[in-house]
């Protein structure tokens, strides 16, 4: 019988059915299978996992992921991810043809271990994988760690597996890949040196916009790691590139390419450094040693000749330098490890993906057919039937809540004990269809303040995804521009979603006691906030929302985004061009102050990066950024005495800080030069509080007069000290 209906019908069933429905359907009748399969695929990229795409790559079936991308989605998840980690050139080129699309991973990891891969995690997560299926994802060890933990761009994943034609497309497609870091600060470039590439390597270098001396977080350049490596036709080639690169750089722990050539006995690449003529082998690394002490040590009579034959050599000689000495000082108080970051697609306030049923599509004539209240007892309580409403409104549960509505005996305008109304509460607790069925029932005040002075669309705007903010704004009986009594707005909360993914702001919150409970940063799975950017784009484009609206402390969307929120809604109301970029609260801060303030790595970056912004502002009490940034470090050392933190915490929030200081000082124009209203400057304060790390990173910036502030004050003879070396 089926198999007669005309295919529009058919596409108006499934449009009305889930999709595991629509597939059991299809498997029933041959004759609907090619009906239904565009609207499998449809439904599953547009409304559910994308599990098509995923499996296509996966399996290596190209048919597959041709289908999956011409359902016209956008969002596709780690598809690039894995299109480039397996080396499949034609997927990352349909890939990179989708206009918009949105790489960023659409799994959520919440309640998940870190170590884990992305194999476990997309096993877990897409249920409709079969266990062969399965195994085989998780046999392919190239894939290891690609998820986001390590935040590598594709461009980096190709470069890292060797991919030289999917490397030529992706710096075709985006030339910004070139630069852009992992959590442990390497480009692309130090991806195809670490692994020996040079054919990669080069195409990176001939771009243009590569720099040989840039470091990683352990100071290393390319050479460093070439050399570490034992990669000798790369560190030949860099050679040969003549002074673009520093061949006496040291890294974080002294060393320069000539000391990792000797520790790994390597004489191919020693030879290539001697014979250049342009490295010192007297450099001494943190422990005095020189390349000669440690092929000493190594008994490599080879290198030992090559290192004593082209000049005398002084096998006890020590350099005093002000590095040095500055390993001396602060050797134990430097940190380093990569921060995790995990970004997930958009999904809502309680880590799921938006629901689409056919409650999503219903509307006061479907709930006629509940007028029959046989399920429904009669003699229940009004009191009863408002714990119904509260239960099912929490637990999303539509049903219920038709028949609740249907039989009048619920009152959908009571407030709790907060003042807040169901619609409130289902606004930060449910999904769009509860909202929807409130709303259809016209008996709801849409825009009711509760105690706090908040209505349903400020709570959306918190904790709904865009979906449930547009249909309260196309209600058209709700004010976009509503303030509570802390004269905030919905785009004022609609930017301020905790992203969890940045430790280091969770550290300062927890330091604060301002953290909510079960937010521990020892025990927290660190994942990228559960609301996307959606939200806040549904606010701006209606045209009725403030981008300048201010709070009771003076407070604009734009410095509540840069205290909590990611890049991308940073971004986002920057291209707003209402928005003012520079607007000072009751405190003289602007938005950059509180991005520096609060350790926010990605806020600083866009607002810096936008021109627009004044990198030195000073509050109404004269202090500028990089002291407040200073201080993020005495609140962890704090900590760090205590024994609050776990180890490896401190340390992924100490390179966030090291992150955020060499973005500072990275623009031509921010001074760090001066002093505070205690006569301190910047310098002063870093070598007593923040260690070896950050006093390296403003003295190679070239912006602090070293020598003469630590002539003045440093107290004892470390200043003359540092004065004669």
């Amino acid at each position: 019988m089926v198999s007669k209906l005309p295919n529009e019908i058919l596409h108006a069933i499934a449009d009305l059915l889930r999709q595991d429905d629509i597939n059991s359907l299809a498997k029933s009748n041959s004759h609907v299978f090619p009906v239904f399969n565009s609207i499998l695929y449809r439904k599953n990229m547009l409304e559910s996992d994308g599990w098509a795409l995923t499996w296509g790559i996966i399996n290596r079936q190209h048919n597959t992921v041709a289908y999956a991308l011409s359902t016209g989605a956008t969002v596709l998840g780690e598809a690039l991810a894995l299109a480039v980690e397996d080396g499949q050139e034609q997927v990352v080129q349909w890939l990179l043809s989708v206009k918009s699309a949105d790489f960023s991973p659409k799994y959520d990891f919440h309640g998940q271990f870190a170590n884990w891969t992305s194999q476990h995690r997309i096993a877990s997560k897409c249920t409709a994988a079969s266990s062969k299926c399965i195994e085989q994802l998780k046999g392919r060890q190239q894939w290891e760690r690609h998820g986001t933990f390590d935040n590598r761009s594709p461009l980096s994943r190709a470069a890292r597996g060797g991919h030289l034609g999917i490397v030529k497309l992706l710096i075709a497609f985006n030339g910004d890949y070139l630069s852009m870091e992992d959590l442990d600060g390497k480009t692309p470039l130090f991806q195809a040196v670490e692994r020996g590439f040079l054919d990669i390597a080069k195409a990176l270098f001939n771009t243009g916009h590569c720099d040989l001396n840039r470091t990683d977080n352990e100071f290393k350049t390319v050479l460093s790691h070439a050399a570490s490596s034992g990669n000798g036709d790369i560190v030949q080639w860099l050679i040969r590139c003549g002074g673009a690169i520093n061949l006496n750089h040291q890294d974080r722990y002294g060393q320069t390419a000539l000391h990792y050539a000797a520790e790994r006995s390597d004489v191919p690449t020693t030879k290539l450094l001697i014979e250049s003529g342009r490295v010192d082998p007297d450099i001494t690394n943190l422990y005095d040693l020189t390349p000669l002490h440690i092929a000493i040590q190594r008994s490599n009579a080879v290198i030992i000749k090559l290192l004593t034959e082209p000049r005398t050599v002084d096998p006890d000689f020590k350099v005093t330098n002000n590095f040095t000495r500055l390993y001396d000082v602060t050797k134990n108080l430097y940190v380093s490890q990569p921060i995790l970051s995990i970004e997930s697609g958009e999904v809502d306030n309680h880590g799921r993906t938006p629901l689409h049923d056919a409650t999503e599509h219903s509307h006061a004539s479907l709930l006629e057919p509940l007028r029959d209240l046989s399920r429904l007892d009669s003699n229940i309580s009004e009191e009863h039937s408002q714990l119904m409403l509260s239960q099912a409104i929490m637990n999303s549960d539509t049903s219920t809540l038709r028949l609740l509505i249907c039989s009048g005996k619920v009152d959908l305008d009571r407030m709790d004990n907060e003042g807040r109304t169901p619609l409130s509460r289902a606004a930060k607790h449910s999904d769009r269809s509860i909202i929807k069925l409130l709303i259809d029932s016209g008996r709801v005040n849409l825009d009711f303040k509760d105690e706090n002075g908040r209505t349903p669309l400020s709570y959306a705007a918190e904790y709904s995804d865009a979906s449930t903010v547009k249909l309260l704004i196309d209600s058209g009986k709700v004010d976009v521009d509503s303030k509570d009594h802390q004269g905030r707005t919905p785009l004022s909360y609609a930017v301020q979603h905790m992203d969890l993914s940045n430790l280091t702001r969770l550290v300062v919150l927890w330091c604060q006691g301002d953290l909510e409970p079960g937010l521990n940063p020892n025990t927290i799975v660190p994942r990228r906030s559960l609301a996307g950017t959606s939200t806040l784009k549904t606010l701006l484009d209606c045209g009725k929302a403030d981008p300048n609206s201010r709070d009771q402390h003076g407070q604009t969307p734009l410095a509540y985004a840069a205290e909590w929120s990611d890049s991308a809604t940073i971004r986002l109301l920057l291209e707003n061009p209402l928005v003012e970029v520079d607007s000072k609260d009751r405190s003289g801060r602007t938005p950059f102050f509180e991005a520096v303030a609060n350790g926010n790595f990605a806020a600083a970056e866009v607002l810096l990066d936008s021109k627009m912004v004044n990198p030195n502002p000073r509050d109404k009490y004269g202090d500028a950024p990089i002291f407040e940034f200073m201080d993020l470090y005495t609140s962890l050392e704090t900590l760090n005495d205590d024994q609050v933190l776990d180890w490896s915490i401190e340390d992924t929030v100490k390179t966030g800080y090291n992150r955020l200081l060499k973005l500072l000082l990275s623009r031509s124009d921010v001074i760090v030069d001066f002093r505070d209203h205690h006569g301190q400057t910047p310098l002063l304060y870093a070598a007593e509080e923040c260690g070896y790390d950050v006093v390296r990173l403003m003295i190679e910036s070239g912006k602090v007069d070293f020598a003469e502030l630590y002539a003045q004050s440093l107290p004892g003879q470390i200043g003359p000290q540092l004065m004669e070396s």
